[in-house]
């Protein structure tokens, strides 16, 4: 089933999708826990090993790397959720699942002591092969006080999806629990694959400048199971992360108790 598009020019998600932001960067390395299937590999990047400029041993990234189709982790209070019910707050916790790929795994890559996790990668470090490298994964949501989410919704996005030589290069399929799809009128993608976009043009190093909102790919989910399929193209290596650029949301929400009853209103 195709998601709707909308242009993130002129058309910004409703405000239910933001009491919850899904982001993986600045994450604290401690948070991660119970590997269930991943091998932790310090000093380790799986996706430039033969690449000539890069090396095996690598200062400061270490690889979550799946031994198995079904390979999990459990990455702790991911973001906080406002329960719109009634207004109170909880922590999410985030349950990653592996379920099939070539070539993929999930870094932390520290930077003068802050951890940034990149949510998963793909890349050909071994032998040559005839298909993208890919991850498919599944992302499972709880309150870590097992408060149930009854209407648990989000938004999220994918930045810096590089486009190149090929037809696509770096993109994202939305597979399961997304609601809509927000990009640019304007951008530096194509549709390809299930509900997916990739880079059809240039490369790009930056993320919110004119330019590098052209390679950005937002979305908004209802429920707590999510699954997409990152993959890049043949003879490519990469990495992405769950990076939202706030103005995919028309504005922020806000919960007034209003003498002990409220709701979600537009903040003024």
């Amino acid at each position: 089933m195709s998601l709707p598009v909308y242009d993130l020019k002129t058309t910004k998600a409703d405000g239910d999708h933001s009491w919850f932001r899904l982001s993986t960067r600045d994450f604290d390395q401690s948070s991660i826990t119970r590997l269930d299937g991943f091998e932790l590999k310090e000093h380790y990047n799986p996706y430039w090993v033969n690449q000539n400029s890069c090396k095996d041993d690598i200062e400061g990234l270490d690889a979550y790397v799946p031994q198995r189709k079904g390979a999990s982790l459990i990455m702790r209070h991911i973001a906080q959720w406002t329960n719109p019910a009634d207004g109170s707050k909880h922590q999410i916790n985030a349950k990653i699942t592996y379920n099939d790929g070539l070539r993929a795994g999930f870094t932390v890559e520290r930077n003068s002591g802050q951890d940034t996790f990149f949510g998963f990668g793909a890349g050909q470090w071994d032998a040559p092969t005839n298909q993208r490298p890919y991850s498919d994964i599944s992302i499972d949501f709880s309150a870590d006080d097992g408060t149930a989410l009854d209407g648990f919704k989000g938004t999220t996005g994918f930045t810096d999806l590089d486009g190149g030589a090929n037809p696509y290069n770096e993109g994202v399929e939305l597979l399961e629990g997304f609601d809509g799809v927000y990009v640019r009128s304007d951008a530096h993608l194509s549709r390809y694959g299930t509900n997916g976009w990739a880079g059809n043009t240039d490369e790009n190093a930056s993320v919110y400048d004119e330019h590098g909102m052209k390679h950005y790919l937002g979305a908004t989910f209802s429920g707590t199971h999510l699954r997409i399929r990152y993959s890049v193209a043949i003879g490519q290596a990469r990495g992405m992360q769950f990076q939202p650029v706030d103005s995919t949301v028309v504005y922020p929400l806000y919960y007034d108790m209003n003498g002990g009853t409220g709701g979600p209103k537009q903040r003024n």
